[in-house]
């Protein structure tokens, strides 16, 4: 109960799992401000910012996230897909991924 209250990452999920898996999708270029949390012991959520390359097929980049979330037990997902070209990423190898467990 108190690893839900803190909002905790799931035991079974593996973060840096789950970044290098999203990571993985063609036309990810970066990834930065993952997180997972349980909301119960059965609901999971999953946010992220993906930042793709420059004429990506967005839908699909985010069809292939979502599948992703949805192995990890992730009902609910928000996905940022951000343009390669327009989106600043200094700094975001040091964003969320080393989410501390509750």
């Amino acid at each position: 109960a108190t690893h839900v209250l803190m909002a905790g990452v799931p035991l079974d999920v593996d973060c840096e799992d789950v970044a290098n898996q999203l990571r993985s999708i063609p036309n990810v270029l970066g990834i930065h401000d993952l997180h997972v949390w349980a909301l119960s012991g059965t609901k999971r959520n999953m946010w992220a910012h993906l930042t793709v390359r420059h004429g990506a097929d967005s839908t699909a980049v985010l069809r292939d996230a979502q599948a992703i979330a949805q192995s990890v037990g992730c009902e609910h997902t928000c996905f940022q897909i951000e343009d390669a070209d327009t989106y600043d990423m200094t700094g975001c190898e040091t964003c969320s991924l080393g989410i501390p467990r509750a």
